[in-house]
């Protein structure tokens, strides 16, 4: 399982889910279920999903096979739920650690600053070193 650190609002709690789907029994954290949710807001990924289908409709793409509809290859538009809402410039200030397997879903509760969040880690039982990599990249494998 990988993990990554994002970055977000002070106020942000992850969703979760009102039903558990069959598939979602790894999402459970505590007491809670999460939404998985891609780091990127629908509204974004909607534009660039978009912006991939007008530049389709205007020519062939040279990794498209002739013929093949845009949304067979690329899959179909970006789907509501699985997308965090959209944030203003400069509001995600704070680290939240995220698993990676699913679109994500946290797995560290939310950290005003880098030294809480490596403070959280070490007390967690990570070593100082593998801390040190993993904030340097912001991920980890």
């Amino acid at each position: 399982m990988g993990e990554e650190i994002r970055r977000v609002p002070s106020w942000w709690e992850h969703p979760e889910i009102a039903q558990r789907k069959y598939w979602e029994s790894d999402l459970h954290r505590g007491n809670k279920y999460y939404q998985p949710l891609h780091d990127e807001s629908y509204e974004d990924a909607r534009q660039k999903w978009l912006d991939g289908l007008e530049s389709r409709m205007y020519g062939p793409h040279p990794d498209y096979e002739v013929g093949q509809d845009y949304w067979k290859y690329n899959g179909g538009p970006p789907d509501r739920e699985y997308y965090r809402p959209a944030w203003k410039d400069g509001e995600a200030t704070y680290y939240q650690i995220y698993e990676t397997v699913s679109e994500g879903t946290p797995v560290s509760p939310v950290f005003g600053t880098e030294d809480e969040m490596i403070k959280w880690l070490v007390e967690h039982g990570y070593s100082g070193e593998t801390v040190e990599s993993f904030v340097k990249h912001g991920w980890a494998p």
